[in-house]
């Protein structure tokens, strides 16, 4: 669905300005936000997504904080406690989630209760946070 994740990647990038700090969690829709960022931007991008490094190490202008943890090599992400600890001494500006599904009465859904906990730790350690959805 590579179509689908661009369009989401192209409206996410009105939230992304100079200066802020972002949490990028996992998911290759978030590696598509990535890619059309623009060249010149200077921003702090904290992220447990291991498949961004490649991505996020080609711009000048993007602090990026991997987050440590348990490696997941399913989700290509960090997970557990550590990844939480670590995630909840920041402030991010903003967060954009990848999910699995969203759901108007509970919420959003993980694959694993260790994903989920991050994404819940990001959520509480961020100004706003916005969603993408992704399909497995």
């Amino acid at each position: 669905m590579a179509e689908e994740k661009n369009v989401i990647a192209l409206k996410a990038q009105q939230f992304i300005k100079d200066g802020m700090t972002l949490f990028l969690d996992g998911g290759t829709t978030l590696c598509a936000v990535a890619n059309y960022m623009p060249a010149t931007i200077n921003i702090r991008v904290i992220t447990n997504n291991t498949s961004l490094i490649p991505i996020l190490s080609t711009f000048k202008g993007i602090e990026l904080i991997l987050l440590g943890g348990i490696y997941d090599n399913d989700l290509a992400v960090t997970t557990g406690n550590a990844t939480c600890d670590e995630a909840s001494r920041f402030i991010a500006d903003l967060f954009i989630m990848g999910t699995c599904a969203i759901d108007a009465d509970f919420g959003a859904s993980a694959t694993s209760m260790t994903d989920a906990e991050t994404k819940r730790t990001m959520i509480r350690s961020s100004k706003k946070n916005n969603c993408t959805r992704q399909s497995k």
